[in-house]
């Protein structure tokens, strides 16, 4: 099954107030006006109308923004189109690629010592480190961040940082610091009433409940979280809210109520004409079939899933979709066409080096070739599976180690700079004088597709920013 965590991304818009697409065009293309003018106006207008519906013209005009603040010598344009370049790059998986546009990007708001722009790009980054898996470095620039946000007491970034540190303490499996992070994130939310960060946090703790197999308390959590989201504006996250209801309902294998507000995401999805949510939610609907032994219907979710993963060239979700065909074509006693398939999966989360998925398709192959009877090539992929299996563990293992290690490091400093501000505070003897930011950065938070998302291991299916 798929869990969809909320996770969010920053967008950056050097403009301090939005205003209509038409008119920030304009601004870009009159020529009488200053150039920072019109940089500004075409930034914002890039981040506001083209990022998440149009890529493509998203991609050409940033073109031209980082072409003509190169020209022009403006840093604010270079850092805007380093973010857009980023978060392009992540559409397509190229993650490692999109860190290195916000690395860039980062460099340039440190050097405009703006702190607004500055967390941004720590935020950008932790969450391109949680898709590559690096979860450690994810934690150290959301840590990083919100110790920024706290300096300017900035509480909707807190709230967003406390969630995202939640969201990577919860895919390392460390479900306490998840729980303890989201419920921060909860607190602050009601005392400024921000009812959709609300929403969010109850929505996360649910799913850390279903992993414990505390069934009921998280329904009553998502429950809640839907509750908020339908007063709401924000489509995205209700869509993912119901993907996630009928997630747990489908773990207390009531059906009927899985496919009711699985079917009520994917309506919203292609209302929002959203082409993440929509393959998400048909490969959520094919796992939900493959649960009920229906096939045929499985298969038909799983190729139109496939057909749009492709399209976005995700290699990681074509993976999981050729597995799940192959699995069931194995359902079918379709063998031939199981061993296609999941031999394409195999090739796939091999050169990508997903082993979990690699490991599951090594298990439907052995199965595969043990059915047609070829007991030798079966046993030659049950040994990739066992090998596969201890690289898993290996992996978790030092990850733990290392998760350790970096929270003593977080203690010792965290006593160092306990130390330095007693001794500030015994030789202060001037007044701190305000930052001056330079750039107004205006945050814009939104949910990207609207959810992230999280895949879960289990030991018919496999499937989080």
């Amino acid at each position: 099954m798929k869990k969809l965590l909320i996770l969010f991304l920053i967008v950056v818009s050097s403009s301090s107030s939005a205003k209509n697409a038409d008119s920030l065009l304009a601004i870009w293309k009159n020529e009488a006006l200053p150039d920072s003018s019109r940089i500004v106006g075409l930034a914002k207008y890039i981040s506001t109308s083209l990022i998440y519906s149009d890529p493509d013209s998203a991609k050409s005009l940033t073109d031209e923004l980082y072409i003509y603040s190169k020209m022009k010598k403006n840093d604010l344009g270079l850092s805007e189109s380093y973010n857009n370049f980023a978060i392009l790059s992540s559409y397509e998986g190229k993650y490692k690629i999109a860190l290195d546009y916000l690395d860039k990007a980062l460099v340039i708001n440190e050097r405009l010592q703006n702190k607004k722009r500055i967390s941004s790009s720590l935020t950008n980054i932790a969450y391109m480190y949680n898709n590559l898996g690096d979860y450690n470095k994810a934690l150290e620039y959301n840590k990083k961040c919100l110790e920024i946000l706290k300096e300017m007491d900035n509480k909707h970034g807190m709230i967003q940082s406390y969630n995202n540190i939640g969201t990577t303490y919860d895919f390392m499996g460390n479900n306490k610091q998840a729980i303890i992070y989201y419920e921060r994130s909860i607190k602050l939310a009601k005392e400024i009433g921000y009812k959709e960060a609300i929403g969010s946090g109850y929505h996360n703790i649910a799913l850390i409940q279903y992993d414990l197999g505390e069934m009921e308390k998280a329904l009553v959590n998502i429950n809640k979280a839907l509750e908020i989201l339908l007063t709401s504006n924000d489509r995205f996250q209700l869509a993912n809210t119901y993907a996630n209801v009928g997630y747990i309902k489908a773990g207390m294998k009531d059906y009927k109520e899985a496919l009711e507000n699985y079917n009520k995401s994917l309506k919203i999805y292609i209302e929002l004409n959203d082409a993440k949510g929509i393959a998400s939610m048909l490969f959520t609907l094919g796992e939900l079939a493959m649960d009920q032994n229906d096939y045929k219907q499985a298969l038909w979710y799983f190729g139109e899933s496939l057909k749009s993963y492709e399209k976005m060239e995700h290699s990681f979700d074509i993976a999981a979709c050729y597995l799940n065909i192959g699995r069931c074509h194995i359902g079918q006693k379709q063998i031939t066409k199981a061993i296609n398939n999941c031999e394409k999966s195999y090739s796939i989360s091999n050169r990508i080096g997903a082993i979990e998925i690699e490991k599951d398709a090594c298990d439907c192959l052995y199965k595969s070739f043990k059915l047609k009877g070829d007991d030798k090539t079966a046993l030659t992929y049950m040994e990739k599976s066992n090998i596969l299996v201890d690289s898993i563990n290996n992996k978790e293992t030092a990850e733990k180690l290392v998760q350790l290690e970096y929270e003593k490091k977080i203690l010792s400093d965290s006593l160092d700079r306990e130390k330095e501000k007693r001794k500030s505070r015994i030789d202060e003897r001037s007044n701190i004088q305000n930052m001056i930011f330079l750039g107004s950065g205006l945050l814009i938070l939104l949910i990207v597709g609207g959810y992230f998302i999280k895949r879960r291991k289990s030991n018919k299916l496999v499937a989080k920013n």
